[in-house]
């Protein structure tokens, strides 16, 4: 019984193999031709037209991190205005006048450490800055560090910056 079913299943496998390559060796040398069996001009083509959903992201009402209502605003909480000096053919008053304009600073957030260090995100004029209350870079200190906003000062002027969203 148990020789017969040997045989059985070796015969088996040498069919399933031999099946396989037939088919294998038949492509490379039989040449299918495909016959169209409808004419161009019978053919129907359906043509699907898509229509985009067309829709507008409008602001949340409430900040999921903070949970609580915010106020969308990128701009200066605590904005003064600033008096433009005029310009002087001397070269040390113009560049102490470009120096009192204020930079362009965006506000990211901060990250608060197990031994509470909080490291503030800001970006100024273009480049990324990771500081640390107190820290000083290009006459920018940062004073006060809070959730939603960072309190800076600049050449003896202080300002609030709120958070930006990008």
């Amino acid at each position: 019984m148990k020789k017969k079913l040997n045989v059985l299943l070796i015969f088996a496998v040498i069919a399933l193999w031999g099946t396989a390559g037939y088919k294998y060796i038949d492509r490379f040398f039989n040449e299918k031709k495909t016959i169209n069996e409808h004419s161009d001009k019978s053919l129907a083509v359906n043509k699907m037209i898509i229509k985009r959903d067309t829709f507008q992201l409008r602001p949340l009402a409430r900040d999921p991190f903070l949970n609580k209502l915010s106020t969308r605003h990128n701009a200066v909480i605590n904005k003064k205005k600033s008096v433009q000096k005029k310009a002087i053919n001397n070269s040390k008053f113009i560049s102490d006048a470009m120096s009192q304009e204020w930079p362009d600073i965006k506000y990211f957030g901060y990250i608060k450490s197990a031994s509470n260090t909080e490291v503030v995100l800001i970006k100024v004029n273009q480049v990324l800055f990771k500081m640390h209350k107190g820290d000083t870079k290009d006459n920018l200190t940062i004073l006060n560090i809070y959730k939603d906003s960072v309190s800076v000062k600049f050449n003896k002027e202080k300002r609030i910056f709120a958070h930006s969203i990008q």
